[in-house]
């Protein structure tokens, strides 16, 4: 199991920084084989990634699923990526949580984010000329009839 904490001095709304996390009285210690930390503009970054794919997730679940892909990744690099296999199908079950929603949360976004990480709403099925067939002509001169 891996335990997921925020950059120190880079606070997430939620996690702790690692530093900090002593101090929950849970003794962690002996369920975690590895620690992953991860940035703000990361979580609130991966946030909008889940909320793109219907998931609609506050920036502590983005920092969640950030640190599981992370995780992950180490054990591949390392070799270890089997180990985490289920024996009779192969198959490696992951969990995050998503313990929020994000729109208490849409100043820090902005504040995190480049303008690069927001994509531009687009309504792909309207066109500016759908209407245009749509003239209408009115007689003002001649006092209506």
């Amino acid at each position: 199991m891996s335990s997921v904490f925020n950059v120190f001095g880079d606070p997430t709304p939620g996690p702790r920084h690692f530093y900090g996390f002593h101090t929950c009285g849970f003794p962690w210690k002996g369920t975690v084989d590895s620690q992953q930390e991860v940035s703000s503009a990361d979580a609130y970054r991966m946030s909008m990634k889940l909320s793109r794919e219907g998931i609609i997730a506050g920036p502590s679940s983005g920092e969640a699923l950030h640190g599981l892909l992370d995780y992950i990744a180490e054990a591949k690099s390392n070799g270890k990526l089997q180990g985490l296999a289920d024996a009779a199908t192969g198959e490696i079950s992951c969990v995050f949580t998503c313990s929020d929603l994000p729109y208490q949360y849409l100043d820090g976004y902005f504040q995190k984010l480049a303008k690069d990480d927001f994509s531009p709403i687009e309504n792909e099925c309207y066109s500016p000329f759908r209407y245009s067939f749509l003239v209408i002509k009115t007689d003002t001169m001649s006092g209506g009839s």
